[in-house]
Parts: C-alpha cells; structure tokens; sequence
C-alpha cells in the first residue's frame, strides 16, 4: 500500500472485540481494529488484494450520512462483520518532540501499520459466512453482549452503567475525558482495563461457585469460566499473563502439587513473547510483570514485618508498660496482618510503577496507595 497520504476504498473485516452490533447502552469506539481484504485508488482502479494479512485503524466519521438534513448515525459494527471504507491513508504521525509517546511505535508493536480516516463507511451487503476462526468468537461476543445488558442495560444514569461495563470487561469508550483522567490521575487506571486484578478476582469468584464440586475437580469449569473471560476481554498482556498463571496454580492444585510462583510468571512470560513478541515493548506487558516479579519478592518480608508486628515476638522489642494485659484473638491478629500486608503490596507496586508511570504518562500519582487499596476491594463486589 502507499507510504504517503492516498484517497483509498476498502473493504475490510472488523477484528475489534470491543464492537458490538446489539449493545445500544454503549458508546461504540471511534477506532476500530480491522484486516484488509482489499482495496482499491480509484473507482476505475481494480481491487487489489493485500500481499501478506494487514491490519489497519480506522477512525470512524462522527455522521456517517453525510446529509446535513438526515440525523447522524451511529455505526456498530460486530466482530467478523465486513465493510466497505472510504477515506485517507495515511502513516502515523512522528512525535513532535523526543522522547514523547510515539503513537505510530504503538501501531506497529501491535500488528498496524496504517490509519485510515473514513469519510464514509456502511456494511458489506454480500458478506456471506464467517470463517470458522472467526464465527465461534463472534458467537462468543454475542454472548458477552447478552450478559452486559442484562446486567447493566437497567441502570438509568449512563455514567454508572459505563462506569460498571468497564470495571467488568475493559470497555471505556463511554467514559468522558474528565473521569478517565481522574483515574489516570489517582493510579487507578487500570481498574478500567481488564488486566491480571480482574481476572485474579474472576477466578476467584468462580472457585467460589464451583465450591459444591470436589476439590480436585472444580478447577475445570473455573478454568474454563475464566478463560472465555479472557477471550471476551481482548486478550491483553496482563490477563493473559493472570491466566496462565491461573491456570497452573490450578492444574498445580488438583493434582496434589506445589510449584515456585516464579516458575508460573517465567512460563506467563514465555508463552506470550512466543505468541507475540512485540508485546516485550508494551506498557502493559512491562507493568503486569514488573509489578508481580516486586510482589512476589516483597510477599515474604511483607509478611515477617506484619507477624512481628501483630505476634508475641513483637512484645520482646517493647517496654512492658506498652504491652496491652489483653492478648488480641487470632481472627483480630489475622485480620490485622492482612490488612497490614494489603498497604505494603499496594507500596510496594507504587514503587515499582514509579518509573514507568514518569516514562509513559509523565507524572507520578501519589495517592495511588490509598486509592488502590480502597478501589480494588469494591471493585471485586462488581463482579
């Protein structure tokens, strides 16, 4: 294709799991991640097909009538749908300055080399089926979309109900920029993308359900529940790195087993370098591991300072007239060693987070201790 700006016609075949034809509660994205069937310059130019699989960005038109006396219309379009494009091709544009966020770099690491600025878009009459690869994840979205609107479609206010659809499957498009800037600013920005946190608490949630099964046999539908949540998530960095995990902790469990957490991250690592490489560059490939590898060297320390401060052995190191006459029960030692536990974790992230939230977004959010360790225990209750 043309490596300068082009007036181009398309058709393409959208391969965004965030689309969704059914979900009028939604705001659809504005960009949307599609493959490259065919293409021509001109109406009396010839299609021509892609030589390998290309992807491309389309930056859906705000009216796609064109008409000033017609309303706009929203376009929805579903995984797998194909349509047909006309509008601008054209390369990303380089930073202005060095050493700022390179939204072309971004494209590329994810497969896209291309932005296309539609100026009209409509759906392919003739699309005919989906291939197999495609139809059962098709099939599997609709589901999704089922599950969102009869979980969210009857909340009336329209920010809570975007607010609740991307705490529980990433979707922010809805969101205003006031609100997704208040996360970001606070440190809690990935509450609202589906990373290793919400499908820790999803797995958890179905190893809860699936309690009445033997315990050597409920890590199977668990499993499973917890994978096509992933799947109809996107499959980001950081929740198929949870997964993996998940998953051996699992297998590990039923048959008897113990493992290094280490070894599971290692394996996360792994298979997702060999499934795509460039995810080694990404931000969220780099803070998922990044801040799991510091929690698990902080795990044990965390815990030796909390059973110093909370057990007996601390009352060794205090002068007896601090010492209280009334032992604390074990429950209230517990409870206290958790929580105490659940401040140094979120510490502990914030620090190994520090560089690269200066790196990527240029500022260090100071309140992210306080507000993780409040937002993550209630997001949970959303699912």
């Amino acid at each position: 294709m043309a490596k300068t700006p082009a007036y181009v016609q398309m058709e393409l075949l959208v391969a965004d799991s965030s689309c969704s034809p059914s979900l009028q509660e939604l705001v659809p994205p504005e960009r949307i991640r599609c493959r490259v069937e065919r293409f021509r310059y001109s109406k009396s130019d010839v299609w021509k097909e892609p030589s390998s699989s290309s992807y491309i960005m389309v930056v859906l038109p705000g009216d796609q009538t064109g008409d000033p006396e017609k309303p706009p219309q929203v376009f929805r379009p579903g995984y797998g749908d194909k349509i047909c494009c006309e509008g601008i091709l054209l390369l990303p544009e380089k930073p202005l300055v060095p050493g700022a966020f390179d939204y072309g770099k971004y494209l590329r690491r994810t497969g896209i080399d291309y932005l296309l600025r539609a100026k009209a878009v409509c759906m392919k009459n003739d699309a005919g089926k989906l291939p197999f690869s495609s139809a059962w994840l098709r099939k599997l979205l609709d589901v999704r979309d089922r599950l969102i609107h009869e979980t969210v479609g009857k909340i009336q206010n329209a920010s809570i109900r975007q607010m609740a659809v991307g705490i529980l499957f990433g979707f922010r498009g809805g969101l205003s920029r006031e609100t997704r800037e208040s996360f970001l600013q606070s440190g809690t920005i990935h509450i609202l993308s589906v990373s290793g946190t919400h499908v820790g608490i999803f797995g958890l949630w179905m190893l809860l359900l699936f309690r009445f099964l033997p315990y050597r046999c409920r890590w199977m539908p668990a499993l499973a529940a917890t994978g096509i949540y992933t799947i109809c998530t996107g499959m980001h960095e950081p929740a198929v790195r949870a997964f993996v995990m998940y998953g051996v902790f699992l297998l590990v469990s039923a048959g008897l087993l113990r493992t290094n957490a280490w070894n599971t991250l290692c394996l996360a690592a792994v298979l997702i370098l060999l499934w795509h490489p460039e995810s080694f560059y990404t931000a969220g490939f780099q803070y998922s591991f990044l801040t799991v590898g510091v929690l698990l060297c902080t795990g044990k320390t965390a815990w030796k300072i909390s059973s110093f401060l909370w057990d007996r052995p601390a009352a060794a190191y205090v002068p007896q007239r601090y010492v209280r006459r009334k032992t604390m029960s074990f429950q209230t030692r517990l409870w206290g060693k958790r929580i105490f536990c659940s401040l140094l974790f979120c510490a502990a992230a914030f620090i190994a987070n520090t560089a690269l939230g200066i790196f990527y977004q240029g500022f260090c959010p100071l309140g992210s201790v306080p507000a993780n360790f409040v937002l993550i225990p209630l997001a949970s209750w959303v699912f």
